[in-house]
């Protein structure tokens, strides 16, 4: 037959495990609190890291550009060399009647 009496061991075995499971609920509400703002801080970083990579293209894309500008610049300057060269040539043989080399 079931006893209905209530004892102090009872009473105090309830309620620790009221304490406990109210303890456990709370502690467990503010990790989950502590885990949303640095989820929000993860997410934060990962936007400026996005910017910072979004900004590293650009300068990497302009780079690029004026290298290909600077490489155009040298094969014309090169050519006007090799151009002048000639014409040097070609106005010191028509002058001493022999050809010269540039130095």
């Amino acid at each position: 037959m079931f006893d209905w009496q209530i004892s102090l061991d009872t009473m105090l075995t309830i309620g620790s495990m009221l304490v406990f499971i109210t303890l456990y609920i709370a502690n467990m509400r503010a990790t989950s609190k502590v885990f949303v703002v640095r989820l929000k801080m993860i997410d934060d970083t990962m936007t400026d890291f996005k910017n910072d990579i979004k900004a590293l293209n650009k300068i990497m894309t302009e780079q690029a550009a004026q290298n290909a500008r600077l490489d155009n610049m040298g094969q014309s300057l090169n050519g006007t060399g090799r151009r002048l060269d000639e014409l040097t040539n070609r106005f010191n043989s028509l002058i001493e009647g022999r050809p010269r080399t540039a130095a």
